[in-house]
């Protein structure tokens, strides 16, 4: 009687009487590398195409084998990618840490109609006997008593061209009397662009604080990742100064609408 397959993992189910003297290495290459897989083994999915997984038996899992605890997409992808598993019991812990801001997809084998992990995201997943779905963690509702954000504080005035970099701060204050009309860039920071930094459908607000004394300077034209942004402003017009003596914030929320392309709303609160 041959070898036969377990149902979910692949593995080999050796029978009496058989595989003398290979029996050693079926146990170490079918069973014990696939549990080994199967409980913390990563697949690393870089191609910049959608994948079929199917279950590997009697051979080396490779990257197309649905063994693996963990499914990591990395490299750049130009749109949204599926991965389609087989529709059977099975778990992963799927992580998007692609670049292009598109989200990962997971769907059963048929399709069904799957989930979509988004970018720079994570979950744990599982096969519900319909589809796969997320894994939530029931927890008591959070009491928020109040909510710290990082401040950048400068001794220092804009230069012609600010840059504001999201995942330094939420806040940016100048305490030197500004000098110059100045151009505000939004970016990730000074290796990783906005664009990288959100998905589509994510938006991020910001603070920017500027000091005037007896010029009314303010930020004349504004860049994300060095491109050129129009904001929509509160009110409905453009501003065209700061105020003296005073201290100017500026609320700016960017909002990505497809890949690098924003809408930007803004406002200008005076402070004196």
């Amino acid at each position: 009687m041959a070898t036969a397959y377990s149902s979910l993992l692949g593995m080999a189910l050796p029978v009496t009487g058989e595989l003398s003297g290979t029996w050693g290495d079926t146990v170490n290459n079918f069973i014990t590398n696939y549990v080994d897989s199967a409980v913390a083994g990563t697949n690393t999915l870089s191609t910049d195409a959608d994948v079929t997984l199917t279950k590997t038996t009697n051979a080396a899992l490779g990257a197309t084998s649905s063994q693996y605890a963990i499914i990591l997409c990395t490299g750049a992808r130009t749109v949204v990618r599926t991965i389609t598993a087989p529709a059977a019991s099975k778990t992963f812990v799927l992580v998007n840490n692609t670049t292009g801001g598109f989200g990962v997809k997971i769907v059963g084998a048929g399709p069904t109609t799957g989930i979509t992990i988004p970018f720079n995201g994570s979950a744990f997943v599982l096969w519900n006997g319909s589809d796969f779905e997320i894994v939530n963690t029931l927890a008591p509702t959070p009491v928020l008593t109040s909510i710290v954000e990082p401040t950048t504080v400068t001794a220092a005035a804009p230069t012609a061209t600010t840059q504001y970099d999201l995942k330094t701060q939420a806040v940016q204050y100048y305490t030197s009397a500004n000098t110059v009309n100045f151009t505000l860039n939004i970016r990730g920071n000074a290796t990783t662009t906005l664009n990288n930094t959100l998905a589509i459908g994510q938006s991020a607000t910001i603070a920017l604080l500027v000091t005037n004394t007896a010029s009314a300077f303010y930020p004349n034209a504004f860049t994300v990742d060095s491109v050129s942004v129009t904001p929509k402003w509160q009110g409905g017009s453009a501003i065209t100064a700061g105020n003296i003596n005073a201290v100017d914030l500026y609320s700016i929320t960017v909002i990505k609408t497809a890949a690098s392309t924003y809408t930007v709303l803004a406002a200008q609160t005076k402070f004196a």
